[in-house]
């Protein structure tokens, strides 16, 4: 099945064409170029507190308030000394899901929380 597009049109002005005619020797064609700058733009944007989830996602965990919220209780129960196997059993109890809507693991947890203390480090 194809993937669904759209076709775009813009009037550049003649530095501008330079620019992207350079870009275009590097990356290809305009598409990839395109594709490129979106991705670096869209990943200059992402919230401060946002750790990366180590998924193939592409999205750092802490993007939503909600994954905020469980981010900070997560450095707030790590902080206290609790094992990683009780901070699952208090998440799960409090009902705060993973992004996928799905019960906390050890491994997910230790992904997430690795991450963001290199990211404190």
């Amino acid at each position: 099945m194809a993937k669904p597009y759209v076709q775009i049109g813009a009037r550049l002005d003649l530095e501008t064409a330079r620019k992207l005619d350079e870009l275009i020797a590097v990356h290809g064609t305009t598409v990839a170029v395109l594709t490129a700058a979106i991705h670096h733009l869209h990943a200059a944007t992402k919230p401060a507190g946002a750790v990366d989830t180590g998924t193939r996602s592409n999205r750092r965990y802490g993007q939503t308030p909600e994954e905020r919220e469980t981010l900070a209780r997560i450095l707030e129960l790590d902080a206290s000394g609790a094992r990683k196997s009780e901070i699952v059993k208090t998440l799960n109890a409090e009902q705060r899901y993973t992004r996928s809507r799905t019960d906390w693991t050890i491994p997910r947890l230790a992904t997430i929380l690795n991450t963001a203390k290199e990211r404190t480090e």
